[in-house]
């Protein structure tokens, strides 16, 4: 098994996803389901009242001619897990 840990860093992560300037507050890993969630501070995320369920977003993504990635605003947003 060829195997390593990569660091990265908060703001290249969320300049990667195309939601630059967040914060993340979390980050968990499924390897069940095969995904990542992160949790992220962001104005584009729905606003939350304390202790309530925090949605999940599910955001599109488009590769563009020139090999870039944009991200499409954010819809259908699910309740809280």
């Amino acid at each position: 098994m060829n195997i390593g840990k990569m660091l990265i860093s908060e703001q290249m992560l969320l300049d990667w996803i195309k939601f630059p300037g967040g914060k993340i507050e979390g980050i968990e890993y499924n390897r069940w389901m095969n995904e990542i969630t992160a949790t992220i501070i962001h104005p584009e995320m729905p606003e939350v009242e304390e202790c309530q369920p925090i949605p999940t977003v599910c955001p599109q993504y488009t590769i563009l001619d020139n090999g870039q990635l944009k991200r499409s605003p954010l819809v259908g947003l699910k309740e809280g897990i």
